[in-house]
């Protein structure tokens, strides 16, 4: 699968590349519906963060990844699996632009409640942003071929750990 699409040195993730996160995310509750729900939102949501860059001026790769996190998790454009496609799509985002994410995995379940719940300060892009920048490292030639195949081993850690959704 192609990765992303570049757009101005940046790579943004395509309604396909989703559709494919979800897939994975929905990989570990087979019992569960897999699917698009809100087929006519989920281009809206894959152009978020593209979009945010642009009317907010903002270059910043964190502000970026968090503005996927809460699309992804606000949109619910999937029948299941919403808050596991937004932390493995915002994961893979920043993979794809040159980052490792590996937040704790007890704050992974505690954001994504709150980003669904429409807290207010996770709900700020420059606010979480933090998180996403405390808990991201340099990517490796290794871990850049293996884009979804990490993003996929970290959401697992989280899942047992913390549970599904």
């Amino acid at each position: 699968m192609d990765w992303g699409i570049e757009e101005c040195g940046i790579r943004y993730l395509s309604t396909e590349n989703l559709i494919s996160i979800n897939k994975t995310a929905m990989s570990f509750t087979p019992t569960e519906h897999v699917g698009v729900f809100k087929p006519e939102q989920l281009e809206s949501v894959q152009q978020k963060a593209a979009m945010y860059r642009y009317y907010e001026n903002c270059d910043d790769i964190y502000t970026l990844a968090a503005v996927v996190f809460i699309g992804v998790a606000q949109g619910h454009c999937f029948s299941n699996g919403n808050k596991r496609t937004a932390f493995i799509a915002s994961a893979s985002f920043l993979m794809i632009n040159g980052f490792v994410f590996e937040p704790c995995t007890a704050s992974s379940l505690e954001i994504a409640i709150a980003v669904v719940e429409n807290e207010p300060d996770y709900c700020d892009p420059q606010l979480l942003s933090s998180w996403f920048k405390s808990f991201s490292r340099d990517i490796t030639s290794d871990e850049k071929d293996n884009i979804l195949d990490n993003a996929r081993k970290l959401m697992l850690s989280s899942i047992k750990t913390n549970g599904t959704e």
